[in-house]
């Protein structure tokens, strides 16, 4: 069952370019937080904190109760922000509140010194960025119309890469590694000072959302009491089962998660144990900038190609492409060989995340658009659960059978092939027919 849209809005908006930015720009920053937290924030205090056999496991804890603490906020605050009008919208509140209630839980992440309070503090740093985060991303479906929703796509992916980009080569500058017995403290303090810079940042983007994005507004007032008996009803109803279309989208983009959450959290001790490099923070970095690098290549152009042609096609490439940059990570020792891998892996995933968004963008129904766009979150949260969880088993496990090293080139091989399952499952998805009108 195709979803039907209604394209018209109380205050229409001029879709310029300052415009699709300033609907977008809270992502850089977001995307900049997790980026430090998921590539090396988390792993150097899991490093200071737990003995080193052990690493892939407490990672796969920390990173799986988190996820699905994300998820749990996603569904439950997404129907109460499609219920809950207010004068500054269904929206901007949530962002700002959220955002502002993540600091003291970043500053508690940061100085704890036992592993289960890290746990503790990384749940609360969920739940208050993903109260924000979850009616933050119904803002496209909600404002934009459907012909336009490629090219907002691709700048919500664009600032996510660029956001990406700077957390990822940012942390490594600040955690490289110290030749002495204080480099913890120092990897400590730097990611201390990263994590506050980058939420003053989300704070800046939170007040620009409140300040420039304009809302439909709703000549309905609910209490929040109101809004909250109605967002339970809904998120008890099993609409989103009537949209086939949607559900398969759904589970195509949880393999294609897979592969990238199988090896996300593991990477740094792919380049320090596969690799065999010495200044791991640094190569890191690198690495991971050359994956940004090909998503920004990439994400502009599949974007507006999503609005012409066949979404479908696109993520079959991008698919193919991501696959292809994994497989060499599963064979190659060399660290040049491996950033030309990262490059050919980015340019895959960033494709596949404009059009990605722009293709549920296009699927869900406006008025309940919070809550498709949770329930579609759970295909990005899910796998960090699964993913971290079978990849730890299998990192350690591999690396305790054949050799260190060996075990992360074992997590990359999933990779590959959950890149291919969610290539093929894409094909069930029937694209909607859009008017440039």
């Amino acid at each position: 069952m195709l979803p039907k849209h209604n394209n018209t809005c109380n205050e229409p908006i001029t879709w310029t370019y300052l415009n699709f930015n300033y609907l977008t720009l809270w992502w850089f920053p977001f995307s900049f937080f997790w980026s430090v937290m998921l590539v090396q924030g988390m792993q150097v205090r899991i490093e200071e904190l737990t003995v080193m056999g052990n690493v892939g496991r407490a990672l796969a804890w920390l990173h799986g109760t988190g996820a699905l603490v994300s998820t749990i906020t996603q569904l439950l605050i997404a129907p109460i922000s499609d219920n809950f009008p207010t004068r500054l919208g269904r929206r901007r509140p949530f962002v700002l509140i959220g955002t502002l209630l993540a600091f003291p839980f970043v500053l508690w992440f940061v100085r704890t010194d036992t592993f289960w309070q890290l746990v503790i503090s990384f749940v609360l740093i969920q739940f208050t960025l993903n109260f924000a985060a979850a009616p933050f991303q119904a803002l496209i479906p909600d404002l934009v119309p459907l012909h336009k929703h490629g090219i907002a796509s691709a700048y919500m992916a664009a600032w996510s890469l660029l956001g990406n980009a700077l957390g990822i080569g940012l942390s490594g500058w600040m955690l490289a590694s110290v030749a002495s017995a204080d480099a913890s403290v120092v990897n400590a303090r730097g990611l201390a000072t990263m994590l506050f810079i980058v939420h003053g940042a989300l704070m800046v983007a939170a007040l620009v959302t409140l300040l420039k994005v304009r809302e439909a507004h709703s000549a309905s007032r609910r209490s929040i009491s109101q809004a909250m008996r109605t967002a339970i009803a809904d998120l008890l109803s099993k609409d989103v089962w009537e949209h086939r279309d949607f559900l398969w989208l759904f589970i195509s983009r949880f393999f294609i998660q897979m592969g990238v959450y199988s090896a996300i959290p593991f990477f740094r001790w792919y380049v320090r144990d596969t690799l065999g490099v010495t200044d791991v923070a640094m190569q890191t970095a690198q690495i991971g900038l050359c994956a940004i690098l090909g998503g920004a290549i990439a994400a502009f152009p599949a974007g507006r190609l999503a609005d012409k042609f066949s979404k479908r096609l696109i993520i079959y490439i991008a698919c193919s492409i991501a696959a292809i940059g994994g497989s060499i990570f599963c064979i190659t020792s060399s660290v040049h060989v491996v950033r030309i891998a990262a490059l050919i892996l980015g340019i895959g995933y960033g494709a596949f995340a404009a059009v990605d968004w722009a293709f549920v963008c296009n699927l869900v129904p406006r008025e309940r658009a919070a809550k498709f766009m949770a329930v579609f979150h759970i295909a990005f949260t899910l796998p960090q659960v699964l993913g971290a969880g079978i990849g730890g088993w299998v990192g350690d496990w591999g690396n305790a059978t054949w050799g260190i090293g060996v075990g992360w080139r074992l997590v990359f091989c999933m990779c590959v092939i959950y890149f291919i399952i969610g290539a093929v499952l894409i094909r069930n998805v029937r694209e909607l027919k859009v008017s440039s009108q």
